[in-house]
């Protein structure tokens, strides 16, 4: 009889758990088929064959997002055979399921926490072993012998311990490390609370439906990637080796195996205001102590943060009105790991020459001039350059358009120099009613390669702001290009060679005007 009441116990328990899945489904776990990827979040694409629930009147569907997941960002396609559409869309937080990347770090959390227990136990009984032969200091021997052959048998075996001792600690220290390393894994996996969030799915009459195959996709934080890139510089066959590489990551608590991979630029902020223009103001400079004569060479210097793109095969670029992005075909994820993909890598024709700015220093940089056949969008993303396999250091890169200028560091081998051969004011005239500055500079340059080289010089030009400063400039030889504030020459410099150029500026001014002569004064 007792055999009897416990098998129907049984039927009824299992006959209550059958229904409770029937009428309250357990929501569904997908897995990504698509993933986008942006700088700091992802956009995942998942499908799903969900059982359709009741509650009352109403039917829904549910499924389990990570806790990363922003359930706002929602897109839900229902099935154009379906019958029924949406009605509303709710979420909540919930106890996250045990997801198999969560499973398999407490997995390794419980194994580590074994290896430091048993350490913790080495560690005290070395150090009993250490009280009793410390102890053993106090021993009198009846000889000499005796008593050095302890006095020995002591140091060594506290020696001993002592080393055992410390390395034990050193091993514990290092798997508390690892430790929270991978309790910090979970943490951004499912929040700090170990959550997930339940998404609820309303729909009007399903008919007879009672499964609904389900495609949605969301936004995804705690994923991303950045760019890092690589310009090795080979002036003498005028050219650059681009490569460019994506390193990827995402926690989201399970392995995205073989998806259809994206990289993403994010969407620019627009500027919804025009910037005022300010009131361009010309008057007398006032009377109060003289702006200092002095400035930073830095000002001159150009910002060479760019680059550009463009390879082989490599993934194909989709670009839309906001931003581009870069399809890379099927990849698998593991969650926590951060692999490179590359993205794309090829040879830039370019047009190297050595930069000189006499005025701020006597360094010749190697500059880079690259132009493309089509526009280039490259995100953000640290650069290492080189010069002919010799790292010359690392750069922010971020480029746009056709064009684009690099430098690649001082060339030691082309030296330039200023010389001030004169620099002197004075006054003029019969009556002494005009006050003058002159500056007379000599510019040397020298090649030492064994090469020839194209240099192009940029000197300032001085920008005169009242009508009533004359100047005259004696230039040899003349500039190929003028602006309104540089001087610019262009030419080639044979191997083992050098040449100069002299610069003789002069200006003139009203004896009682009050000039600011600028920083070359």
């Amino acid at each position: 009889m007792k055999s009897i009441s416990f098998s129907i116990k049984i039927y009824v328990t299992f006959f209550c758990l059958i229904l409770t899945f029937a009428l309250f489904p357990v929501p569904g776990q997908a897995t990504p088929h698509k993933v986008t990827l942006f700088p700091d979040s992802a956009r995942v694409y998942e499908k799903a064959r969900l059982p359709v629930a009741e509650l009352g009147l109403r039917h829904y569907v549910e499924i389990n997002l990570p806790f990363s997941a922003d359930p706002q960002t929602i897109n839900i396609n229902l099935p154009e055979q379906f019958p029924a559409s949406i009605t509303d869309i709710a979420w909540k937080k919930s106890d996250a399921l045990q997801q198999p990347k969560i499973e398999e770090l407490q997995k390794k959390i419980s194994e580590l926490e074994q290896q430091k227990s048993e350490i913790v136990i080495t560690i005290k009984s070395h150090k009993i072993m250490a009280k009793f032969w410390e102890s053993q200091a106090g021993f009198q021997a009846i000889t000499a012998d005796t008593m050095e052959s302890l006095a020995s048998s002591i140091g060594s075996n506290l020696k001993d311990i002592y080393t055992e001792i410390e390395t034990a600690k050193e091993k514990a220290e290092d798997l508390n490390s690892q430790i929270s390393k991978l309790r910090e894994e979970i943490e951004q996996i499912a929040g700090p609370e170990n959550n997930v969030w339940n998404v609820s799915i309303f729909l009007d009459e399903p008919g007879n439906a009672r499964e609904l195959e389900l495609e949605y996709n969301y936004i995804l934080k705690n994923c991303g990637w950045n760019s890092f890139y690589r310009l090795h510089a080979e002036p003498e066959q005028e050219r650059i080796h681009f490569t460019w590489e994506a390193e990827v990551w995402q926690s989201s608590g399970m392995d995205w195996a073989n998806v259809q991979m994206s990289l993403a630029t994010m969407e620019p902020r627009r500027q919804l205001i025009p910037h005022p223009i300010p009131d361009w103001e010309v008057k007398p400079r006032r009377s109060t102590a003289r702006a200092s004569r002095t400035m930073d060479a830095a000002l001159f210097s150009e910002m060479a943060d760019s680059a550009d793109i463009n390879l082989k095969s490599a993934p194909v670029m989709e670009r839309s009105s906001t931003y581009s992005q870069w399809h890379i075909g099927e990849k698998t994820l593991i969650a926590g790991q951060r692999p490179r993909f590359k993205i794309q890598e090829k040879i830039w024709p370019a047009d190297f020459t050595r930069l000189v700015r006499p005025s701020t220093g006597g360094n010749a940089f190697i500059r880079a001039d690259v132009e493309f056949d089509e526009a280039v969008d490259l995100p953000q993303g640290k650069a290492i350059l080189l010069l002919d396999n010799a790292s010359v250091g690392n750069i922010n890169l971020r480029m746009t358009g056709n064009q684009e200028t690099l430098f690649f560091g001082v060339d030691p081998f082309l030296k330039a120099e200023l010389i001030t051969r004169e620099k002197k004011s004075g006054v003029r005239g019969i009556i002494s009613n005009r006050q003058t500055y002159l500056w007379d500079f000599l510019i040397s340059i020298e090649n030492q390669h064994t090469y020839p080289v194209a240099i192009r010089v940029e000197e300032p030009r001085p920008i005169i702001r009242d009508e009533r400063i004359k100047s005259s400039l004696k230039l040899r030889p003349e500039p190929d290009e003028t602006t309104e504030n540089l001087l610019i020459w262009n030419f080639d410099l044979p191997a083992q060679d050098k040449t100069d150029i002299e610069i003789n500026i002069n200006m003139e001014a009203p004896e009682d005007m009050d000039i600011d002569w600028g920083w070359r004064r």
